[in-house]
């Protein structure tokens, strides 16, 4: 799920009781509880390759957010970066829809990851999960 907002609470599962109005999250599902950032285009700037897959080779990376920690990028820069990135190329506008799923289905998690605590733990998680 979307945080919505930055993520300041200790882990996700306190963002998400203050967030749902003291939620009773069982002490065993804690550890599997885990946050998107505040937008999902936030994970989808952190892979230039993905992006320009989907938009070509006009794409203006500098434009992108570059704080290394994506998920303290206010929702409302990184659809303003995004937009600026991808002016000039000719699938402009970004649209959630039309383009978001593709560039997903690119993105090296890895990649997320480096800039992203909650997309490295999911990370993880996942692969631990699949090799058990």
């Amino acid at each position: 799920m979307d945080s919505d907002t930055a993520v300041t609470a200790e882990t996700p599962a306190m963002h998400l009781r203050a967030k749902l109005d003291s939620a009773d999250i069982s002490s065993d599902a804690r550890e599997n509880v885990f946050l998107m950032v505040q937008c999902m285009e936030a994970w989808l700037v952190t892979d230039v390759d993905a992006l320009e897959k989907c938009f070509g080779k006009m794409l203006k990376a500098r434009a992108l957010p570059q704080n290394p920690n994506v998920e303290s990028v206010p929702k409302r820069d990184v659809f303003h970066k995004l937009a600026i990135a991808i002016k000039a190329t000719p699938s402009a506008p970004y649209h959630k829809i039309d383009h978001g799923a593709k560039i997903l289905a690119e993105l090296n998690p890895d990649q997320v990851g480096k800039r992203s605590a909650n997309a490295r733990n999911l990370h993880t998680f996942l692969r631990r999960s699949i090799q058990m």
